[in-house]
């Protein structure tokens, strides 16, 4: 487990940790604190603790309450001495800002893991490390391998349990009213990883009704809100080409509304 000293924490983060501590799992799936969602607590510190978050993975909220929660006061402290041991040292007062988060590393909670992650990132950082191991640069070309190698992988867009290709992600994103310029696997993850809560709560719920596709066949199975939210969006291009007096694409628009409305018979 990466290393971080309670007695190190800020006072504002010892508070959110002693709050997770206090609080029942449905509480900090689902609660808030004077209207801030305890996950926000959760992914913040988490991500201090352990590094890598997902905050819109929800089979994993479970887990990382659980290593949350088997923490304590003792366990963290314990382990003081064995900071000694780290290969990474930053200079004296330095502290890494994590872009866009409020998040920021020092001594205090700096892991080799984070350590050869952020030099990754830029290797100009070098310049701030008071110490660092002999291979350093082994160590981040073996990160980026490692990145390469996870992003071969990836097959979609991850939405709780449901894996999407980005066609799929970017249409649940309309029918949010979500607009993205993103049509990218990694730039639609991202997009969908800076939604608030709530939005990708919504999110997980729409994907969690998107049917697989069936094996041997080139179409997919819909739900009934897909082929109602299709209807929608026809039935308003319908009455602009009425306004714009577009004859022929009335009859284009009226003839898929009903192969849509056949369609929609099936859930009957």
């Amino acid at each position: 487990m990466p290393i971080l000293m309670y007695q190190r924490l800020s006072l504002e983060q010892k508070e959110k940790l002693q709050k997770l501590w206090d609080a029942d799992y449905q509480t900090i799936l689902k609660g808030k604190d004077n209207g801030v969602p305890y996950l926000k607590y959760l992914f913040e510190l988490h991500f201090v603790l352990f590094g890598k978050t997902c905050d819109h993975c929800t089979s994993k909220f479970q887990g990382y309450i659980q290593k949350i929660k088997n923490l304590n006061r003792d366990n963290i402290m314990s382990k003081e001495t064995k900071k000694s041991e780290s290969n990474f040292l930053l200079n004296q007062g330095t502290t890494i800002p994590v872009r866009g988060t409020s998040i920021a590393y020092s001594n205090a909670n700096l892991t080799d893991e984070i350590a050869v992650k952020l030099l990754a990132e830029n290797s100009n950082r070098k310049i701030l490390f008071a110490k660092l191991p002999e291979n350093v640069d082994e160590l981040i070309k073996a990160y980026k391998s490692s990145e390469v190698k996870d992003e071969e992988k990836a097959e979609g867009v991850v939405l709780g349990d449901k894996t999407l290709t980005v066609e799929q992600a970017i249409s649940l994103l309309d029918k949010m009213k979500l607009k993205t310029k993103a049509t990218t696997l990694a730039g639609v993850s991202n997009f969908v990883g800076k939604l608030s809560d709530e939005q990708k709560a919504e999110l997980i719920a729409l994907a969690s009704e998107v049917k697989d596709e069936v094996p041997g066949s080139d179409t997919q199975i819909r739900t009934r809100e897909e082929v109602e939210f299709d209807i929608e969006k026809l039935q308003q291009d319908l009455q602009d080409a009425i306004d714009n007096d577009l004859t022929d694409k009335v009859a284009e628009i009226n003839t898929e509304i009903e192969k849509l409305n056949e369609e929609l018979k099936k859930f009957e």
